[in-house]
């Protein structure tokens, strides 16, 4: 069985949407560029389920794209903190997708194709603020033991108002 969709040509399986997917991959390749290998794994793991998805639109395997892209979207949020503009540029986006996509459904409507593939640029979009704001502040992946003083980490509690790293 495979999901409901409206009948137009662009859900078929091989429509707009896979080929918006490609996307993930030179986001993949500029994290690995940027030396941030986790995120490129990610983007790996993404354009993987999302080809697999938009290739076919088999039920099971949309809910392995909405999984894995779930997982990384929280991963990349909670581990790629940078004190940087490059951060709140990439929740900016994060949140207009999360927006988009579960509350207002853009990916439903008339033009839900175009939406949904606008969807996978502004996220990759959103992915690439994080290489940036990593690659200019360091790994985002240290321990916190292993975060200087100086770091984003560090920054971001006093920040909050809690109490740096010494």
């Amino acid at each position: 069985p495979t999901a409901a969709r409206p009948a137009a040509d662009l859900w078929r399986p091989f429509g707009l949407n896979f080929f918006t997917s490609f996307v993930f991959a030179l986001t993949a390749m500029h994290a690995y560029s940027r030396a941030c290998e986790e995120i490129s794994v990610g983007c790996t793991m993404c354009l993987a389920t999302s080809l697999l998805n938009h290739g076919s639109y088999i039920a099971w395997l949309r809910r392995i794209d909405i999984a894995a892209n779930v997982f990384c979207f929280f991963f990349f949020a909670l581990v790629c903190a940078t004190p940087t503009p490059h951060y709140i540029l990439a929740l900016l986006c994060s949140a207009i997708v999360a927006i988009a996509f579960a509350g207002l459904r853009v990916s439903y409507g008339r033009h839900g194709v175009v939406m949904h593939s606008g969807l996978h640029v502004l996220g990759n979009l959103g992915i690439f603020f994080l290489i940036e704001g990593c690659a200019l502040h360091g790994s985002c992946f240290a321990a916190p033991d292993a975060v200087p003083a100086s770091s984003g980490v560090s920054s971001w509690l006093t920040l909050l108002g809690g109490q740096p790293f010494s």
